[in-house]
């Protein structure tokens, strides 16, 4: 019975207007007419057909317009979404960096203070070589003078010749380093003797009195 209307709404707005007015009320000659393109019988003296399109409707312009909107709101949210991720990521990349950059300073700084120290340890060591050589030539020198001193009326060799100078100097060097062999040959006379021994085959009764001497029990 209602007419299909070019608009997005299913039914068409259709007022209920009182019957007293409805009847009093002169029917224009376009209404008549659209009534008629409509096929719509006027019959009934409640009904009064509108115009084509409903009351909160223009033709569905608003409709689009909201739609156009929304579509606009979408493409906002989009880029907004791929502007924070991109934005998260350049801030993730950019403290990864500084956090590279600063492990790299930090370790660089470390070799540094390690290479430092060494070298500072390196250099007292030279300094306390060069120390102790110059103490030794020192000592040498001092004894080469105290020995100069001594040396004053020195007799040696066969002819009976005096040395004197460089040559007396080292003489008298050269006993005392066989006095030191001598006393330390004397402190390892021990093994000399027992080295002797156990050639000469006495090798088990060494063992017996060495073992008797350090539990005590020996002659």
């Amino acid at each position: 019975m209602y007419p299909k209307l070019h608009c997005h709404h299913t039914t068409p707005r259709i007022t209920v207007a009182s019957p007293r007015r409805q009847h009093h009320r002169k029917k224009s000659e376009t209404e008549k007419q659209r009534s008629a393109d409509l096929n719509i019988p006027l019959t009934h003296p409640h009904l009064r057909l509108q115009p084509h399109h409903c009351h909160h409707c223009d033709g569905g312009r608003s409709k689009r317009k909201k739609e156009e909107r929304e579509k606009k709101k979408k493409k906002k949210r989009k880029w907004r979404s791929r502007l924070t991720i991109v934005t998260a990521a350049t801030i993730a990349a950019a403290t990864i960096t500084a956090a590279t950059i600063a492990t790299a300073t930090i370790t660089s700084a470390t070799i540094a203070a390690a290479t430092i120290t060494a070298m500072l340890r390196s250099r007292r060591k030279m300094e306390e070589k060069l120390k102790e050589e110059i103490k030794k030539k020192l000592m040498e020198e001092k004894s080469k003078e105290e020995i100069e001193q001594e040396l004053g009326n020195w007799r040696r060799t066969g002819d009976g010749e005096k040395k004197k100078g460089k040559d007396g100097v080292e003489e008298i060097l050269r006993r005392r380093r066989r006095r030191q062999k001598e006393e330390e040959e004397k402190e390892l006379g021990i093994k000399e003797e027992e080295e002797e021994k156990e050639v000469g085959g006495g090798r088990q009764v060494l063992i017996r009195e060495k073992k008797k001497e350090i539990s005590g029990i020996g002659n």
